[in-house]
């Protein structure tokens, strides 16, 4: 009771308050902000104490949940996307618990090779099991942003098709938005340089002086040596 409770816009540069509001006798609390943009958001008690959202546009969601630990207690209707952000939340989290279990036991037993074998096993399960969840996500939607927040925990050397799926489902989806345009010229600085795609255009001089482009020796074999001029 009389607790302020927020409403915060995320960018992907800073965090935007957009509405407050005092929350009641009852428990209960409503914002008058009108969500104009699908976009990251986060209902906050405190810094601690939050929950993070994604909202389409005139989206009136209802969230119920412990005020005293909203982020693992929190429950939401109204909005799909933020149901499938809890679910990606909820995969990160139980990783990041296990990782830390599994650290605590190799200092307990730091002299156990056969422990540290164990736990090394464990541990790529764990996180494997953590990606499959990620991409199991990115391949039910990958037009959204809960989409963007999965593929970017993957390597990008190792899944190079889901961020190129992930990018271009956004690009048509939502091309204006600052989430998707900052995603899109990661992936556009990467994408040459993904193994096995073309390599990118090179032009440089010979030792007589003359240009040359890589394209110009395609299907013969080429070794590329990049040195620096203080390398003897």
């Amino acid at each position: 009771e009389n607790t302020t409770i927020y409403f915060d816009f995320i960018t992907p540069t800073e965090v935007i308050t957009k509405d407050s509001t005092v929350i009641d006798n009852q428990g209960n609390f409503a914002f008058t902000y009108k969500v104009t943009e699908t976009a990251f958001y986060r209902v906050r008690v405190n810094a601690q104490n939050m929950v993070t959202l994604v909202l389409e546009k005139d989206q009136k969601p209802i969230i119920n949940g412990d005020g005293f630990n909203l982020m693992d207690t929190y429950s939401i209707e109204g909005s799909s996307e933020s149901n499938r952000l809890k679910m990606f939340n909820l995969s990160y989290k139980v990783n990041a618990w296990i990782q830390d279990s599994f650290g605590r036991i190799y200092q307990a037993n730091q002299n156990n090779p056969e422990i540290f074998r164990d736990l090394q096993i464990a541990k790529f399960t764990a996180t494997n099991k953590m990606s499959q969840d990620f991409i199991s996500l990115i391949n039910e939607n990958p037009s959204s942003l809960v989409s963007l927040a999965a593929v970017q925990q993957l390597d990008p050397k190792a899944y190079p098709e889901l961020y190129k799926l992930v990018d271009e489902a956004l690009m048509k989806s939502m091309p204006n938005s600052v989430y998707v345009l900052e995603f899109h010229k990661k992936v556009e600085s990467m994408i040459n340089l993904f193994v096995g795609d073309p390599a990118p255009e090179i032009t440089l001089n010979d030792t007589n002086g003359n240009p040359i482009s890589l394209s110009s020796l395609k299907g013969k074999v080429v070794l590329l040596d990049f040195w620096a001029s203080w390398c003897r």
